[in-house]
């Protein structure tokens, strides 16, 4: 079954069903979360939408955010894995060339 495509037009206080404000409140939750010193911008971008496209605009951007977060956590994440595994290795070698 094909979705109808949705009017970026469309004023917000036209939406008759709940889910696309559902999802702008998760996104801004995610984007105060990856944002937190933006906070008080990030609710007055919230508040100056009007339309479906810029709710559609705003969970793109989200989207980014969220993702490249996800990215740079993993990163340290890995980091510290190998920070870990190098002073098992470092405290393995030691011990197994002190014992004769």
């Amino acid at each position: 079954m094909a979705m109808a495509a949705h009017d970026p037009s469309q004023p917000l206080t036209a939406i008759k069903n709940d889910w696309p404000f559902w999802l702008l409140r998760i996104a801004m939750k995610r984007h105060l979360e990856a944002a937190p010193k933006e906070g008080a911008a990030i609710h007055a971008q919230v508040r100056a939408m009007n339309t479906r496209g810029d709710l559609d605009q705003y969970f793109s951007k989200v989207r980014t955010i969220v993702a490249s977060q996800k990215v740079e956590a993993r990163k340290k994440r890995v980091a510290a894995r190998r920070a870990r595994m190098s002073a098992r290795t470092a405290t393995a070698e030691r011990v197994s060339g002190a014992i004769p």
